[in-house]
């Protein structure tokens, strides 16, 4: 199959999988001013995810997003670090230098964004501490109040879990879970082989697909809330520090906002009580509270959606 043939099949396959396909956008969620859907915003992997683009440095993608976040009167976002990504890159710590220079926070995501399943309990547990101590030195005021784990995976086995939790008690952390997770980090890799193929088709399509799988997942995490706690609950997105998360973060402020969203910080969401319910389920497998939630108690929910990760693995391939 030709590269091209090969794209428009993927392409064609996209927009039927995502958001109902290209026929139109999900229908929005909420009832604007009188029924709006909390969202706090936090982003992974800083200060880096994805592959560089040309023209763009980690430092020049961090201050498209925190101008971006300036001008949606967004403020104390929570990020996730990896000491690692510093040392193996020590010109990228101004990235870091700025997000905490605009006033938003640290928290911690391992030093190496570890994976429990490859390096066992002990390892894991020295990685999160080596990042807590990479942390006290980026930031001695305030060296991360939050944790969240690499993958979404939290232990392969309830003792692993509990020992973790345990440790993470121990450092005065409070582990943050997720309730949108619409796979952002899966379109930093396409999204860079399209820029340097100069395809402007499929950088549209791209995008346009970006746009209708988080209204989709937006959708989705908000049905399940009301259906798992049978109220609305605060949400928690996750999204990635990407040369395509920079380039759409705008728009999808926007569009979340036209949706009835209205942004608040992670202090306020976890204040929720569904954030400090006990879910004991092993092995997690990228999960998010809710389908941790859903697998635990057997609660009623909404059908999963498809994550597009499958094709956007081979568009501009």
């Amino acid at each position: 199959m030709t590269a091209a043939r090969s794209w428009m099949f993927a392409a064609a396959a996209l927009c039927a999988l995502v958001a109902q396909g290209c026929i139109g956008r999900p229908a929005p969620v909420g009832g604007g001013r009188e029924d709006p859907i909390e969202v706090a915003l936090t982003f992974d992997d800083l200060p880096s995810n994805g592959p560089l683009v040309p023209g763009e440095t980690r430092r020049s993608i961090m201050g498209k997003i925190l101008a971006t976040l300036r001008r949606h009167g967004i403020s104390s976002v929570t990020g996730f670090a990896n000491g690692r990504r510093v040392e193996e890159h020590p010109e990228d710590v101004a990235a870091l230098t700025d997000w905490l220079a605009a006033g938003h926070l640290l928290g911690d995501h391992t030093y190496s964004h570890a994976d429990i399943n490859a390096i066992g309990l002990q390892a894991y547990l020295a990685d999160i501490d080596k990042n807590h101590a990479f942390l006290n030195k980026v930031d001695p005021t305030d060296a991360g109040r939050f944790f969240r784990y690499p993958y979404l995976e939290e232990g392969p086995d309830l003792a692993s879990r509990h020992a973790i939790q345990q440790h993470l008690a121990s450092l005065g952390y409070q582990a943050t879970d997720v309730t949108i997770d619409f796979y952002d980090w899966a379109y930093a890799e396409p999204y860079a082989r399209c820029l340097a193929q100069h395809d402007g088709v499929a950088i549209a399509a791209l995008k346009t697909s970006y746009i209708q799988n988080a209204d989709t997942f937006l959708n989705w995490s908000v049905a399940a809330g009301r259906q798992i706690y049978g109220r609305s609950v605060p949400q928690i997105l996750l999204l990635h520090v990407s040369a395509i998360g920079a380039e759409m973060l705008d728009q999808l402020l926007t569009d979340y906002a036209q949706r009835g969203v209205v942004y608040i910080t992670l202090d306020r969401a976890l204040r929720d009580a569904i954030y400090h319910q006990p879910v004991d389920v092993a092995p997690t497998r990228g999960d998010t509270l809710y389908e941790k939630m859903i697998e635990a108690r057997h609660v009623p929910y909404p059908p999963f959606p498809l994550q597009p990760d499958s094709l956007l693995s081979v568009i501009c391939d």
